[in-house]
Parts: C-alpha cells; sequence; structure tokens
C-alpha cells in the first residue's frame, strides 16, 4: 500500500515561519526572502506579524498557512493572512487580528487579517 506522509498538525502553529506568524524579530521572518520583516508590537502588531513587501501578490505555502494577499500601505504594498476559518474557527483570524475587507495596491479589496482596533 502507498501513502503519503502528512504534516503533523497538532505542532506547527499556523502561518509559523510564514506571512501573518508571530514573530519578536526579523530573524524570525527570514524564510520569506530578503524583504522579509517582523513588524512588532510597538508598530500595532500584537504577537508580533511577518510579513515582506509586495506590489501585487504574496506567495502561498501549503500546509498550516493561510494563504496571502498584498495589502496596500503607506509606499507599495505589504503580506498579510487572509481570514481563514479552518485554520482559526472563531474568528477567521489569529487572535489580536480581525477579519476585514483592506484595500489593495492595485485598487481592489480582499478580506485579510489585521490588528484589532
Amino acid at each position: 500500500t502507498l501513502s503519503c506522509p502528512r504534516e503533523d498538525l497538532t505542532t506547527t502553529a499556523p502561518n509559523q515561519e510564514f506571512i501573518g506568524g508571530t514573530c519578536t524579530g526579523d530573524a524570525d521572518c527570514t524564510a520569506l526572502g530578503p524583504s522579509s520583516r517582523c513588524l512588532d508590537e510597538g508598530d500595532g502588531y500584537p504577537g508580533g506579524h511577518c510579513t515582506r513587501d509586495c506590489s501585487r501578490s504574496c506567495p502561498d505555502r501549503e500546509g498550516q498557512n493561510a494563504t496571502t494577499a498584498c495589502l496596500a500601505a503607506e509606499v507599495g504594498g505589504l503580506c498579510h493572512s487572509r481570514c481563514d476559518f479552518v485554520l482559526f474557527p472563531a474568528s477567521g483570524c489569529r487572535d489580536g487580528y480581525s477579519c476585514s475587507d483592506e484595500q489593495r495596491p492595485q485598487g481592489d479589496t480582499a478580506r485579510a487579517c489585521i490588528p484589532a482596533l
């Protein structure tokens, strides 16, 4: 019988080391590439938020990760996780974040997780 290995979902936190994942410094987000960084509590992101610069889209990654969206920022865009009610059944987002329709650089909107007010 053939079988495929499955990711152990009990040991991997959603979005770990990926867009929208918790972080305490830029080193926690290096898997995202050269423009990756951690937006921390001082920036208004509870528990930190791994992100990277974008102009139109952001990468997605299989496993315990929400799909992503490029949201408009002061200059260009920043990657955020989209609302995911499978990973986060209560609200679609991790604690401290809320699901909201947000502006994208190209003018349309996307439902994504942003810091709760």
